[in-house]
């Protein structure tokens, strides 16, 4: 059997193949410990790999810097900031326009009547008159029973046409 290889890890690649291989069915480690002389299962096997933890290793060198990672998720909000200073005065800005004219609003209620005013001075002596005229009943003026007469005579004095009637 021929085995081809592409692999990439860390930024380090590897490309190659390798001849004939030879595949062999063998013991696993859990059954060689248990042929060793390990007695449990083999989780408890597993666990008892890890050893106490060792010395602090020393500082490897500096790595490539790594690929841009995905924009992570939004953080909180943060706290408000102090009060900044008072800015200077900005410039005196241009006039609005004028409103629109508002509602006329309700009538209001009757105001209490106020108290008597004191009297007033007596006012100066008005110019004199033209001399009065009294009308004459019959010239200036007629009363509804004088105009029924009047309108009574007048047919009265009407010639009367045959079997007719005014």
């Amino acid at each position: 059997m021929r085995l081809d290889v592409n692999f990439k890890e860390n930024n380090k690649s590897f490309n190659g193949s390798f001849g004939e291989l030879k595949v062999v069915n063998g013991k696993s480690a859990y059954e060689i410990a248990v042929e060793e002389g390990f007695t449990g299962t083999i989780d408890e096997w597993l666990a008892s790999l890890k050893g106490e933890k060792g010395d602090k290793g020393d500082k490897g060198e500096q790595g490539e810097q790594g690929l841009k990672g995905d924009t992570g998720a939004k953080g909180d909000k943060g706290d408000k900031g102090d009060k900044g200073d008072r800015g200077e005065q900005g410039l005196q800005g241009i006039q609005g326009l004028q409103g629109i004219q508002g509602l006329k609003g309700d009538k209001g209620d009757k105001g209490e009547r106020g108290e008597r005013g004191l009297q007033g001075e007596q006012g100066i002596q008005g110019i004199k008159g033209n001399d009065g005229y009294t009308p004459v009943k019959g010239i200036d003026y007629y009363t509804e029973a004088d105009k029924e007469e009047i309108v009574q005579a007048v047919i009265a004095a009407l010639p009367t046409a045959e079997g007719g009637a005014y």
